[in-house]
């Protein structure tokens, strides 16, 4: 499938293993941590919610390279696999409105909002 889905932002996304990272009293008090050691030249992080209720996904796997978090591994609450891979980080940088726009491509279906 061919698919986008469009909504308002929601617990999902605000309960997800990045949105922990920006707040680490949030990150020790609603999910459990794991040292998955250093593979492929990174130190890894397993990440699981201790209520699977409150998030969208199962686990998640952190790389971390020398520039900072590098990779990102999550399987949501239906086993899906998404992997994202961060470069150029820069912290708290000041974007302008309309810095972010999403245009699907030609011929996706778009379910939802909006």
């Amino acid at each position: 499938l061919q698919q986008v889905t469009r909504r308002p932002q929601g617990a999902e996304e605000q309960n997800n293993p990045l949105a922990a990272l920006v707040d680490p009293a949030k990150l020790e008090r609603d999910y459990v941590l794991h040292d998955a050691g250093n593979k492929d030249g990174l130190n890894w992080l397993d990440v699981s919610p201790r209520k699977t209720s409150d998030t969208g996904f199962r686990s998640a796997r952190l790389g971390f390279g020398s520039q900072g978090l590098q990779t990102m591994q999550v399987v949501d609450a239906l086993g899906q696999k998404t992997r994202i891979d961060f470069s150029g980080w820069k912290r708290n940088p000041a974007f302008t409105s309309g810095t972010f726009k999403f245009v699907p491509a030609k011929g996706v279906d778009i379910v939802g909002e909006g």
